[in-house]
């Protein structure tokens, strides 16, 4: 068998006859082939900060070590060091995209957790409620800085042996963590800002 199939095309990857489809997907991944030398890579449209700590949904508040940091205080902190030229944030503590608890993660229950509507005397006397991500986000959009700000609904997840994937990757709406409420954090991601986060699976 020659390397490429003469006339190949993605029709005779329908075909029945497996020695036509073996040689047509051969020689069109090989005309259809990209090389990428190193050069042409851009590295730094996937360099993002993740800011992990302890969170609680609705509240504007991380808690890092010893310390509660407000969101004023997490942009102080990223604008002296020029980390906001990363302009993709992620807030990885649990509940950062939440107003309310998530009890689990239909999409009406992820709706639900993250656009309570507050009641209009809730609202006279303590403002409209945000997640952490949104209170982040408004902070540096009032000092004028475009960044893309991530927060995750859930709780963050650290030992999930079943799973035998990454923990520092999952989420869930139990503590201690189960398989069965444990998902991948990245489905379960808001976005603000002016970019998309990218990925590399």
């Amino acid at each position: 068998m020659e390397f490429t199939y003469p006339g190949a095309n993605k029709s005779h990857l329908q075909s029945s006859n497996s020695d036509v489809v073996a040689a047509a997907a051969i020689s069109i991944t090989a005309t259809e082939m990209k090389t990428i030398l190193p050069d042409d890579l851009t590295p730094g449209k996937y360099n993002k900060i993740y800011l992990s700590g302890h969170g609680s949904a609705g509240l504007p508040l991380l808690k890092c070590g010893d310390e509660f940091l407000s969101p004023s205080d997490i942009v102080d902190r990223i604008v002296q060091h020029n980390l906001h030229e990363i302009d993709d944030i992620r807030l990885t503590s649990c509940n950062s995209a939440n107003i309310i608890k998530n009890k689990d993660f239909s999409p009406d229950e992820i709706e639900k957790s993250a656009n309570m509507n507050n009641g209009w005397l809730a609202r006279a006397l303590f403002g409209q409620k945000r997640s952490l991500a949104e209170h982040v986000y408004a902070e540096f959009e009032r000092r004028g800085i475009n960044v893309s700000i991530s927060g995750y609904h859930g709780t963050g997840v650290f030992y999930v042996p079943e799973h035998g994937k990454p923990t520092t990757h999952l989420r869930s709406t139990t503590v201690p963590a189960t398989p069965e409420h444990t998902v991948r954090r990245s489905d379960y991601r808001a976005t603000l800002g002016r970019t998309q986060p990218i990925d590399i699976e």
